[in-house]
């Protein structure tokens, strides 16, 4: 993999055992850079504990350009503090009335028109140093139920758009009378991440109504310091959103030092990964079979990355050469998919790995990145409402999903709709393929999910069972003869053949079941089988 790393890219190293040592800072690879990585890891032995949170901090903290010392086990490896730091915002609306005759009806109410065209905006107060984007991540505005979407996102425009908005987080809308409007404002990760709720009463008695309001934000000691020293803009200390850094974790052992509980490692993980300046994915790698797949796995889950079980000593360069290949082939950065669900339809259940919100109006869904030639697929069920028959197809479900384009830094964005007809008479028609291999994807995961539950709890005869189940049911299926559902039903198998004994459940086929899970789950190659 040594040639797949370019000169521009940077590489650290730190060890972990009583103690945390940065073996490499982050330096480029150039010829002397390799030259150095590779000494400092031949260099490297085995020592006595295995400190894994303190190394994971470590690694998350020469991301964010914080010195790494030797630090015992005993101690909390690395604590970045934070600074409060307060600035304003001005929230309010601009008005504008529409001529009687361009005015349009109501739907909410037919006896009037829509005689008012208002504009809700956030920006930052009046000597506020920056842009508002840079202290904001998000604004959500939600309207009054009539409207449709009555609760709507407002994203940051990206670093790197030559055409970025100067306001960005306006959202313009046609009605007849004021309601309130309650506004959620989520700020930068630079400036602490945490989310900030205000209400809004609509006005139309001049063009512009606001209030200024005080935000309790915060920035890390590190950044304030630099600031200090360089006279710096904070808004021109973050690195651009298309960089792509990563963290990779390796263990062959059990944590027995620094934090071994796995939710008080993953909150601790969750505090420090929102200060690195750029997207971030952390990748776990269990090497033999004493290490707790479910803290390595919980780790990567936390970081948007995928767990890796490595057997055998000689399977090491492919997990490593799988992982660094995916990295340098980031095609799009920030995905998010807004599932809107038409009027009186209700989407009942979301099938995805990735994390996702649910609300009335819409469905979210946060992916993290998306390497050259990988694909991802949703699946959502809908409540439909009854209708009157028609033929024509009408829109159930409106898609949209925005990403970062890192091929030119831009921001870019994809719309698609879900059409149904609804006819007299019911016709008979065919399950289309696609959807049914995907189904049959998530039934591969979610069997798997099911019988490492069994199988924790020793009923191995059971959980076998609930396999065979899962592969009967494809194989009746309309794709179960596809290659790619071939392929499930063998990764069921070898999975079954793992089930045999609690002896051979517990020492490789718990972390091979749970590494072929995420596989098919996340639909990212996590070396299970070669896929």
């Amino acid at each position: 993999y040594q040639r797949r790393v370019h000169g521009g890219d940077q590489l650290g190293v730190v060890s972990y055992d009583d103690y945390v040592k940065e073996e490499l800072p982050l330096i480029f690879m150039s010829p002397e850079g390799r030259k150095k990585a590779l000494e400092a890891v031949e260099a490297i032995r085995t020592g006595g504990c295995t400190n894994l949170s303190g190394g994971l901090f470590a690694g998350i903290g020469q991301l964010c350009g914080q010195p790494i010392q030797q630090i015992p086990q005993r101690r909390r490896s690395i604590r970045r503090h934070r600074q409060p730091h307060a600035f304003q915002i001005v929230i309010g609306n601009r008005h504008e009335e529409v001529a009687e005759e361009s005015a349009k009806n109501s739907k909410s109410k037919k006896s009037e028109k829509n005689r008012h065209r208002w504009t809700m905006f956030v920006r930052l107060a009046e000597g506020i140093t920056g842009r508002v984007e840079d202290y904001v991540e998000c604004v959500t505005y939600g309207l009054h139920p009539t409207f449709k979407p009555s609760s709507i996102i407002c994203q940051a425009p990206r670093v790197g758009d030559p055409e970025r908005p100067t306001a960005p987080f306006e959202l313009s809308r046609h009605g007849w009378g004021t309601f309130d409007v309650t506004v959620e404002v989520r700020l930068t990760a630079r400036y602490g991440g945490s989310t900030h709720n205000y209400t809004h009463e609509l006005s139309f008695d001049q063009p512009m109504s606001y209030r200024t309001h005080d935000v309790q934000g915060s920035v890390s000691q590190v950044v304030q310091e630099v600031q200090e020293a360089t006279g710096a803009d904070l808004t021109d200390l973050a690195k651009a959103q298309t960089d792509v850094a990563s963290v990779w974790l390796f263990t062959d052992g059990l944590a027995n030092a620094g934090i071994q509980s796995t939710n008080e490692l993953k909150a601790e993980m969750e505090r420090r990964l929102v200060h690195v300046p750029c997207a971030c994915s952390v990748f776990s790698f269990g090497f033999g079979t004493d290490h707790n797949a479910d803290m390595l796995r919980g780790i990567s889950e936390t970081g948007n990355g995928i767990y890796y079980f490595i057997e055998t000593e000689d399977k090491i360069p492919d997990a490593f050469t799988d992982c660094l290949g995916g990295l340098l082939s980031v095609v799009a950065q920030s995905l998010q998919m807004v599932v809107t669900p038409a009027a009186g339809h209700r989407i009942t259940q979301v099938h995805t790995k990735y994390p996702y919100e649910t609300g009335p109006d819409q469905t979210v869904i946060r992916m993290q990145d998306l390497y050259s030639e990988e694909e991802r697929d949703i699946i959502v069920e809908v409540e439909l409402p009854a209708v009157d028959p028609h033929d024509d197809p009408q829109s159930v479900l409106s898609w949209n999903l925005s990403y970062i384009n890192t091929l030119n830094a831009r921001p870019a964005s994809v719309d698609s709709q879900t059409l149904v007809s609804r006819p007299s008479e019911a016709r008979p028609s065919a399950v289309p393929q696609a959807l049914d291999r995907q189904r049959n994807r998530v039934l591969c995961t979610v069997a798997l999910q099911q019988a490492r539950a069994m199988a924790e709890s020793d009923r191995l005869e059971e959980a076998r069972s609930h396999l065979d189940q899962a592969m009967a049911q494809m194989q009746i299926s309309v794709s179960g003869s596809d290659e790619f559902c071939r392929g499930l039903m063998e990764d069921l198998q070898d999975c079954k053949g793992q089930l045999v004994s609690a002896s051979m459940y517990r020492s490789r086929g718990s972390k091979m079941m749970m590494n072929c899970e995420e596989a098919h789950g996340k639909q990212r190659s996590s070396g299970f089988k070669g896929k």
